[in-house]
């Protein structure tokens, strides 16, 4: 089982809910998805991005490549704020979309949680802080 660790930006907090076990079809996000300003997503699930060297925060993954594994709206300035999984470092940063830049490759579900994946409830706490559920 691979174990996937969540980082953020310090001025970023968010709870993402990662969901392995649905078919492939209930991740695609259409391109008429809107966002807080009706604008459409720019990226898709499993599609391969790079990280721009335009933010201070995320410096020590500028230019890395990964693959969007999570898409949420985030507020009005904001329009999209993606999780993706950075390849280098096998974890999922939380990422906003003027911060990713698009590579024209895509990924599948299948290479990035394997052919039978298992699930993994997270609580998050008021701080950020996650643990397994179950505990």
């Amino acid at each position: 089982m691979r174990h996937i660790s969540l980082k953020y930006p310090a001025k970023i907090a968010m709870q993402i809910t990662l969901r392995p076990e649905c078919p492939a079809d209930e991740h695609a996000i259409s391109t008429d998805a809107t966002g807080p300003a009706h604008d459409p997503a720019r990226f898709q699930f499993y599609e391969i991005v790079r990280v721009a060297a335009n933010n201070p925060e995320l410096a020590e993954i500028h230019h890395e490549t990964g693959a969007i594994i999570g898409l949420s709206e985030f507020d009005e300035s904001e329009h999209w704020l993606y999780g993706v999984f950075i390849f280098r470092d096998e974890q999922c940063w939380s990422i906003a979309e003027r911060d990713l830049m698009a590579t024209g490759q895509h990924t599948t579900r299948a290479a990035l949680y394997g052919e039978n994946p298992q699930s993994l409830r997270v609580r998050v706490d008021e701080q950020g802080r996650g643990w397994p559920a179950d505990r």
